[in-house]
């Protein structure tokens, strides 16, 4: 359903003259972020924007809306630019809301609840954290050694003998219980993070060039991951703090990605 010509050039005023493309794509990002129907998440924009949504949509989109907004959480997100200007974004928080409303557990702790409800906000951010480091390794050897660097490097250098065998073992385990699903594809998602630390290591003069970062780099980036990590892993809350020092070193790693991007190119189009 198109949304009314009237309604979006208010919203074009309501976000500082913004064009209508920008308008419409603000809406997009909602509607794909919270699985909303294009009216909600066009609602829920005007309601932030402060547009009298009585002129433009029926009485059950606008009270659906409110609901939405009621049950989730609006959190305003400041992102530096290069420029040093703050764009905030505004993200709407509701997709758990209903996991949540769902537990019946009677003896478990209402803290252990809000820990999850603030762990939510966490993970994301290590899942590409780590991640992006697991892919910029694959890319980095796959340039000097080509596609099958993991058997004709790893596998032949004592070095990584416990490694490969750790790794082989996770697979197969993977394999006997068909009914869960797999890690991933390459070999280097069964690893751990100490293992990618020690492939950077042996392998540091092919990493060197790309970043021209020293061993030091990795270590302490890896090691700030590990330590949050472990924590995670069992199920505990982290620390706002602990978070913070990784929203840190992911920025770190990002500014150094951006730094190396034209070299990053080359070993993707090679």
């Amino acid at each position: 359903m198109a949304l009314n010509k009237d309604f979006i050039k208010e919203l074009c005023k309501r976000m500082r003259n913004v064009s209508k493309r920008r308008v419409y794509q603000k809406i997009k990002e909602i509607e794909e972020e919270q699985l909303l129907s294009k009216e909600e998440a066009a609602c829920i924009l005007g309601h932030t924007c402060k547009v009298s949504l009585k002129k433009y949509f029926d009485q059950d989109v606008i009270k659906g809306a409110r609901e939405i907004l009621q049950k989730g959480k609006i959190q305003t997100i400041r992102v530096p630019s290069s420029s040093k200007i703050e764009v905030k974004e505004t993200l709407f928080k509701v997709g758990f809301d209903k996991i949540f409303r769902d537990i019946k557990e009677p003896l478990l702790p209402k803290s252990i609840i809000n820990d999850a409800k603030k762990m939510v906000s966490y993970y994301p951010l290590f899942y590409i954290f780590e991640n992006s480091i697991r892919n910029f390794i694959i890319q980095a050897m796959r340039k000097k050694y080509g596609e099958d660097w993991w058997n004709t490097k790893l596998r032949m250098n004592n070095h990584f003998n416990k490694i490969c065998q750790k790794v082989d073992i996770r697979r197969v385990a993977e394999n006997e219980n068909r009914f869960h699903g797999k890690r991933g594809a390459h070999e280097i998602y069964y690893t751990d993070i100490d293992d990618l630390n020690k492939i950077i290591d042996i392998y540091f003069p092919d990493f060197r060039p790309i970043l021209n970062q020293p061993k030091s780099f990795y270590d302490h980036m890896l090691r700030t991951i590990n330590l949050s990590r472990r924590i995670i892993a069992h199920n505990n809350p982290l620390a706002k703090r602990d978070f913070d020092r990784i929203k840190h070193a992911f920025a770190d790693w990002c500014d150094q990605l951006n730094l190396a991007k034209g070299k990053l190119r080359m070993i993707n189009n090679e």
